[in-house]
């Protein structure tokens, strides 16, 4: 693999030129993806372009929500890591994920999986309240009566009686069930 390091020249705030790295590759071949399955690297196979385009073309679209979604990875999230590194992922359809994997679960959700909060995120009002609030306390009270509506018609009762039935823990279960909607 030929790699080239050329200089660019790059203006500052402020007016003054700095000078910056960058490589490039120059070979002729592809990158490679290295898929490893099971801890054995996945061969690579040659379609026969005719028919796996028909049969390409004819597949069932599998429904978003079906797809699998990352629940854990073997890098910590936010770590850079070099090009090559292998990354272990675990998938799972949101159907088959439990709310008991997350802390502060609502009480009402425990041994239920995310799906079960389908009804609540389909309505696009309270999808994006949940988005615009990192955390239940800066929530408004109106925003607040929205979510706590929409989870009541869910069978989700909300009580400030106990943490596990506040709306803290139904705001981060909801929240937890968005992420991997």
């Amino acid at each position: 693999m030929a790699l080239q390091t050329i200089n660019a020249l790059s203006l500052a705030t402020g007016g003054t030129a700095g000078v910056r790295e960058t490589l490039i590759d120059l070979s002729p071949e592809p990158a490679k993806a290295k898929v490893v399955r099971e801890g054995y690297q996945v061969p690579a196979v040659a379609l026969d372009e005719k028919k796996s385009g028909f049969f390409l073309d004819n597949l069932k679209q599998v429904p978003p929500r079906s797809q699998p979604r990352v629940v854990s990875q073997s890098v910590p999230a936010g770590t850079k890591v070099l090009p090559g590194t292998a990354v272990d992922l675990v998938l799972a359809p949101a159907s088959t994920i439990p709310f008991d994997i997350f802390e502060g679960v609502h009480k009402s959700l425990v041994e239920k999986n995310l799906t079960t909060l389908d009804p609540v995120l389909d309505d696009a009002t309270v999808r994006q309240t949940l988005l615009k609030y990192n955390a239940a306390a800066d929530v408004p009270a109106t925003d607040k009566k929205v979510i706590s509506d929409a989870l009541a018609g869910a069978g989700i009762t909300i009580s400030e009686d106990a943490a596990d039935t506040g709306f803290d823990a139904a705001f981060k279960s909801a929240r937890n069930a968005l992420a991997f909607r």
